[in-house]
């Protein structure tokens, strides 16, 4: 039974606030749990562009990763973050030339902003050939969906972003298109961003 107001929120967390991260075979990873790689840095005017592979250890994946950081005198020690998710990848939000227009604006306000592929999207492509999930037998038994997947994906990001010591940990989710429904997801099972916005692209919650 969904809670009927606010004041009923609480206890359906308490009681049911497991079930997403099971079902979606997520979990947060620890700091030490992550294995970052920084596959590229540029100095730009006035921000820094640092290109990543987020890998869990042990895990066999990789999150693709672009994260925007102003370098102006006024730009504070340790930054607040934005983590944007659009449902086809960072090439929606930003290119070779430079960030896009929502990202822009976030750097504008003082943000550090974070876009990533989630699961087979954008970097995780050949050019060659489409490239499917290796599925096997029974896979939505034994292994996480592709929402699933996705919403991992941005639960890792989250916390690589937690481990910067030039970032203060104030982290905002927004996610846009599909990646606003594993945004929903990743938001009610890490509780720790401090905000969400989210266009769920015409997504019915009722079915």
């Amino acid at each position: 039974i969904m809670p009927a107001d606010e004041a009923a929120v609480a206890g359906f967390r308490e009681q049911y606030g497991q079930v997403p991260a099971l079902v979606l075979g997520t979990s947060i990873p620890a700091c030490n749990d992550l294995d970052p790689e920084r596959t590229s840095f540029d100095e730009r005017d006035g921000y820094v562009v640092e290109g990543w592979l987020l890998h869990r250890k042990g895990a066999g994946d990789s999150v693709p990763a672009i994260l925007y950081r102003g370098r102006s005198a006024n730009a504070p020690a340790q930054q607040n973050a934005v983590l944007v998710v659009h449902g086809r990848g960072k090439a929606a939000l930003a290119g070779p030339a430079g960030p896009g227009e929502l990202v822009s604006a976030l750097m504008s306000q003082g943000k550090a902003v974070l876009v990533i592929d989630a699961y087979l999207l954008g970097d995780h492509q050949s050019p060659l050939a489409p490239v499917k999930p290796a599925l096997g037998m029974f896979p939505d038994t034994f292994k996480p969906t592709e929402t699933g997947e996705s919403v991992q994906d941005i639960l890792t990001a989250a916390a690589w972003l937690r481990t910067r010591r030039d970032l203060s940990g104030d982290i905002d989710l927004v996610g846009l298109g599909e990646g606003g429904v594993w945004s929903l997801f990743a938001a009610a099972i890490d509780g720790g961003f401090a905000k969400l916005v989210v266009d769920a692209a015409g997504f019915n919650p009722d079915d």
